[in-house]
């Protein structure tokens, strides 16, 4: 899968090098991956919540979380926002159509 939108979650691991490890560990599991459907993500990241159409919550740590929009046909995963529980970092345009 590529992955769009990498600077945003760097930017949630700003000075966090274990974050930005576990981020890294991440985006090189999507870029491997090939899903097909609901089914493959599922596969690859099991407490990935699909919360509308192709939109997902990925939880990076017990607080981290990604919002991402998950284009099968595409081959693409585009990181729209990155934040915690505590905090919203960044947000990116959120773009519900495929």
């Amino acid at each position: 899968m590529e992955v769009i939108g990498r600077r945003t979650l760097d930017k949630q691991a700003k000075n966090n090098n274990t974050l930005q490890q576990i981020i890294n560990e991440f985006v090189e599991k999507v870029e491997k991956a090939a899903w097909k459907d609901d089914a493959d993500l599922k596969v690859s990241f099991p407490t990935a919540d699909r919360i509308f159409r192709n939109v997902y919550v990925f939880d990076l740590t017990g607080n981290d979380r990604t919002l991402t929009l998950v284009y099968f046909a595409n081959g693409q995963v585009q990181i729209v926002w990155a934040g915690n529980c505590v905090s919203t970092v960044v947000y990116e345009p959120l773009h519900l159509s495929n």
